[in-house]
């Protein structure tokens, strides 16, 4: 029939499908635990910050001192560092080695030698040359200066049979100076090497020449041509007299010549003295060498050279020359230049005609000296030198 209601009742061997259940009814326990949650953090935050704030609280304390100790650990490992990196620059530009703690192990002995300790006989290996000690020359204020010999002998090797042994004479310089002294044997050594660079007819007639360079754990050393006594020696001692008129002529002329090559060369001297030039001394066939003239003057002591273009730069020295150096010189904050030499070179070559000539020989007092150098060219000239001519 059209107006009845089809059954839904299911067929046989079909399941019977389960009723939709209805959607359960939403309780307030599970948001109450949400709001005590939150509500638990939000007062432990507020906790906190409250007890950030407290500067009477303990645990505070412990944590501000805690994160200042690491502050101030961190700050003073970094000077520590800083400190240690200053010190041991001071060290390795003033100082060598001052410890027998610092040698390595295996050191050749002749590395640790000191410069007193230095005798006839020991040997020392440079990079480009060997030489063996014979005599001390002369003492100095921070070294000593040795007569030697050179050698084929190389380090750890055999000596060479005599025959075969090609040996000349040079000088050795050594040197133990530190600080600002360590400075003046460091500028010798520059000037030197700029000569070396020179033709050997040039300009560089009237200086050494350097074979080598080092520097050992307890003093510095450079080979350099071997030399006769200097000026003030010579008449000291050897002649035991003044130069005659014609010798002290062709010395004055010679030391003018060399200074002014030096100025060629770009540097000044800045403490001209007899005792800074020598006369070449007679080595044999080494015809090559210079310092083998005895007729020649050589120029001796650079270690209180400067360059031109820095001397003008720097306005401070740390000495004086008093009765040789200019008028200028004795203000320790003026700056040099090549008429200071030329002054100096006058002084000098008045000294070399007569031995105290000048008047302010045997003051002491720089500004008495400085007031009768005014008056040398002011007034009163140097009459024991004329009268010497006369």
């Amino acid at each position: 029939m059209n107006g009845r209601k089809k059954s839904s009742a299911p067929k046989d061997g079909q399941p019977t499908p389960a009723a939709a259940a209805p959607p359960a009814p939403s309780t307030g326990n599970e948001k109450e635990r949400l709001d005590q949650r939150l509500k638990k953090k939000i007062q432990a935050f507020r906790a906190r910050k409250k007890e950030a704030n407290n500067p009477d609280n303990d645990s505070q304390k412990k944590n501000s001192f805690s994160l200042r100790k690491k502050k101030t650990e961190g700050k003073g490992s970094n000077r520590t560092v800083e400190k240690e990196k200053t010190d041991s620059k001071k060290t390795r530009d003033e100082t060598t080695v001052t410890t027998d703690d610092a040698i390595p192990a295996g050191t050749p002995a002749w590395k640790t030698k000191k410069v007193e300790e230095l005798v006839k006989g020991d040997i020392i290996f440079g990079k480009r040359m060997s030489c063996r000690i014979a005599d001390c020359i002369c003492n100095e204020e921070h070294g000593r200066v040795f007569k030697a010999f050179s050698t084929k002998q190389t380090e750890g090797g055999p000596p060479p049979k005599k025959d075969k042994e090609d040996m000349f004479p040079l000088a050795i310089k050594t040197d133990i100076a530190s600080g600002p002294m360590k400075k003046w044997f460091n500028t010798e050594k520059d000037v030197l090497l700029a000569i070396s660079l020179l033709r050997p007819g040039s300009i560089a007639e009237h200086f050494p020449q350097i074979f080598d360079s080092g520097e050992l754990y307890f003093f510095r050393y450079i080979m350099m041509s071997l030399h006769g006594p200097n000026l003030e020696r010579i008449r000291r001692d050897i002649l035991k007299s003044d130069f005659s008129i014609g010798t002290a002529v062709r010395v004055a002329y010679q030391i003018l010549t060399t200074v002014m090559d030096l100025h060629l060369i770009g540097y000044l001297h800045r403490d001209l003295k007899p005792t800074n030039f020598v006369i070449g001394m007679d080595t044999g066939s080494e015809w090559y060498l210079r310092g083998t003239n005895l007729r020649t003057i050589y120029m001796v002591g650079f270690g209180t050279c400067v360059k031109k273009k820095l001397a003008l730069e720097k306005t401070e020295r740390r000495f004086v020359n008093p009765t040789f150096g200019s008028r200028k010189s004795h203000n320790l904050t003026h700056v040099l230049d090549k008429n200071d030499d030329i002054e100096s070179w006058l002084f000098l070559a008045v000294e070399l005609f007569k031995r105290g000539s000048l008047p302010w020989r045997r003051k002491t007092s720089h500004s008495e000296i400085l007031i009768m150098k005014q008056k040398f060219f002011d007034e009163i000239g140097c009459a024991q030198t004329f009268e010497f001519f006369i």
